[in-house]
């Protein structure tokens, strides 16, 4: 037994002897003259400053590991790297082209493509079919008596009201079919055949040069595959959408009213193209 407890002292001194001799070591590096001529380095110019997924961000990332290399660092396992890689993406508009009936309309002013909703790709449909707000529920269905395959839909967000409650929920709130909302009806549209989407806002009625440039690109995310498939789609300004719809049921959509009874088909052309860049990143932690 006193064999046992002279081992276990000898290992304990050992491990205190060690993490002395590290701590003594790591003094003499990290001093006010090391810090200043670091950090120097890594808020100058040449790092650009650093933002996630950069060329500047991999500069300084570089930087450090050189550092920590030449200091003895062991590197973290199993992957023998400083570095941990997770992916994170931009996505960025290349171009975005739309026509309604051969004529071309202007990116921008008449429509908007949202970068980080759309996947490169065009689709073409010789007619289009106003859907209400794209649902299909148990207490309120766009999509009854519609055939929609091989079209374009057209539909508002939101979702519809009555005597100032939301038809779907039954409460003052509204539910999923505004948030995460398009998602959910763009994924519907797809799985009734549609070939595209173009997507009325009630309440944005013109872009502005700041909310197009914003959705011309989006910022840096987790990558995240999508799950379920959908379809392309364009946003429309109201004076575009005019050019579909009757300016009635424009402003019915403002006051959120339902639309059964009101949909239609129509033989109008429509053509959208659209290509993006993404732009790929990884932390070093």
């Amino acid at each position: 037994m006193m064999k046992l407890h002279l081992v276990f002292a000898l290992l304990f001194i050992s491990t205190l002897s060690l993490a002395q001799d590290i701590s003594l070591k790591y003094a003499g590096i990290i001093n006010e003259a090391s810090l200043r001529t670091h950090l120097t380095v890594i808020a100058g110019a040449e790092m650009e400053g650093r933002e996630t997924g950069t060329e500047g961000e991999r500069r300084a990332a570089a930087y450090i590991e050189r550092f920590f290399d030449s200091v003895g660092i062991s590197k973290p396992q199993p992957h023998n790297s400083y570095r941990q890689f997770f992916p994170l993406g931009k996505r960025s508009l290349v171009k975005a082209e739309f026509e309604l009936n051969n004529k071309e309309l202007k990116e921008g002013k008449d429509f908007l493509i949202p970068a980080g909703g759309n996947e490169d790709g065009k689709f073409k449909a010789r007619e289009l079919v106003f859907a209400g707000y794209g649902i299909e529920s148990e207490k309120y269905n766009d999509y009854e008596g519609l055939d929609v395959k091989g079209k374009t839909v057209v539909l508002f967000l939101g979702e519809p009201k009555e005597d100032g409650i939301f038809v779907i929920t039954g409460t003052g709130k509204s539910g999923e079919w505004t948030f995460p909302g398009l998602d959910k009806k763009l994924e519907l549209a797809y799985s009734k055949g549609a070939v595209g989407a173009l997507v009325i806002s009630p309440t944005i009625t013109e872009f502005t040069d700041k909310y197009a440039e914003s959705v011309r690109k989006t910022p840096l995310t987790y990558i995240r595959d999508r799950k379920s498939k959908r379809v392309n789609y364009a946003v429309l300004s109201h004076e575009t959408a005019e050019k579909i719809l009757s300016n009635e049921i424009i402003q019915s959509a403002k006051n959120n009213l339902p639309f059964t009874g009101k949909y239609f088909t129509k033989k109008i052309k429509t053509e959208f193209k659209y290509q993006g860049r993404r732009d790929n990143g990884n932390r070093l932690t």
